[in-house]
C-alpha cells in the first residue's frame, strides 16, 4: 500500500506541491528558474519529480484506468523520459491490468513496473525481468519508496540456439494472463522473440501480450514470426514508438 504522505527527506514539500498544482506558481518558476545557480536548480527539479511521481501514483490508486495528466505527470516524475514507457503504451498497460486477473509477467522494469504494482496492489503478483542490475535495484528502491510490492528478478541476457533471451527458469514463474514486453533491450539477438519460445509455457490459454516499440523494424519481425509459427493474433497500434497487443 503506497504511503500516505510523502518520504521525510523530502524537503520543502508544500512549496515544491504549490509549482505542480498551481498554473501561477508554475509560471513564476519558469521565469525565475534561470537566475537560480545550476546546483540548485538540479536540485529543485529533482525534487519537484519526486512530489510529482508520488501524487500520480497516489492519483492512479484513486483512478486505476488513469487519465492523460496521470501518464503525463508518471512520466515526468519518473525522470528517465528516453527510455521510460510513453503515456498511450502506459494507457495500454492500465487497459489490461484493469481487465485480467492473477499475475502478470513483465520483460524488463522500470515506471510501468511501479503502473502494475500500483493497479494490481493485492490482487496479483507482478514479476518483471530485468537484464541490468543496477537499473533492477533502482527500480526496487523506488517500489518500497511508494509502498509498491513486485518481483523484480535480475537475469542476464544468455544465448539460446537462434536467440538471445533473458536466463531464466521458466517453471520458476507464475502462469500468467498478461505479459508486459519492453525488453530485452532493442540490440539483443532476435529481439523479444525468446518470450514465447522460453516462457510460452507458463501462457495461459488466451494470454495477452503488450509488444513496446513496434515502430522498429525488429519487432515488427519479432511479430511475424510469432503470428506464423504461433498463431498469435496481432493488433498494431501507431505512435512515435508504437506498440502491439498479442492474443495467443
Amino acid at each position: 500500500m503506497a504511503p500516505s504522505t510523502p518520504p521525510a527527506d523530502w524537503i520543502s514539500r508544500k512549496a515544491l506541491l504549490s509549482l505542480h498544482k498551481s498554473a501561477r506558481a508554475r509560471f513564476v518558476w519558469v521565469n525565475i528558474r534561470h537566475a537560480l545557480p545550476r546546483s540548485l536548480r538540479s536540485y529543485t527539479r529533482r525534487k519537484h519529480r519526486a512530489i510529482v511521481l508520488w501524487w500520480a501514483l497516489r492519483a492512479l490508486r484513486r483512478n486505476p484506468r488513469g487519465n492523460r495528466k496521470i501518464w503525463h505527470d508518471l512520466v515526468y516524475g519518473w525522470g528517465n523520459p528516453r527510455w521510460s514507457a510513453l503515456p498511450e503504451y502506459l494507457d495500454a498497460i492500465a487497459a489490461a491490468a484493469s481487465a485480467t486477473s492473477g499475475p502478470v509477467l513483465e520483460c524488463g522494469s522500470g515506471l510501468s513496473t511501479l503502473v502494475l504494482a500500483t493497479i494490481r496492489a493485492g490482487s496479483g503478483r507482478v514479476c518483471a525481468l530485468e537484464e541490468d542490475a543496477e537499473w533492477a535495484a533502482r527500480v526496487e528502491s523506488a517500489l518500497a519508496r511508494h509502498g509498491l510490492t513486485a518481483d523484480v528478478q535480475y537475469a542476464r541476457v544468455r544465448r539460446y540456439e537462434h536467440f538471445d533471451w533473458y536466463s531464466v527458469d521458466p517453471f520458476a514463474l507464475p502462469v500468467v494472463s498478461l505479459v508486459v514486453c519492453d525488453g530485452p533491450r532493442g540490440s539483443t539477438r532476435g529481439g523479444r522473440y525468446g518470450l514465447l519460445p522460453v516462457v510460452g509455457a507458463r501462457l495461459a490459454p488466451g494470454c495477452r501480450i503488450l509488444l513496446d516499440d513496434t515502430a522498429r523494424d525488429e519487432e515488427r519481425h519479432v511479430l511475424d514470426r510469432w503470428a506464423t509459427e504461433y498463431h498469435a493474433r496481432i493488433e498494431l497500434f501507431e505512435g512515435d514508438e508504437g506498440y502491439a497487443e498479442v492474443w495467443l
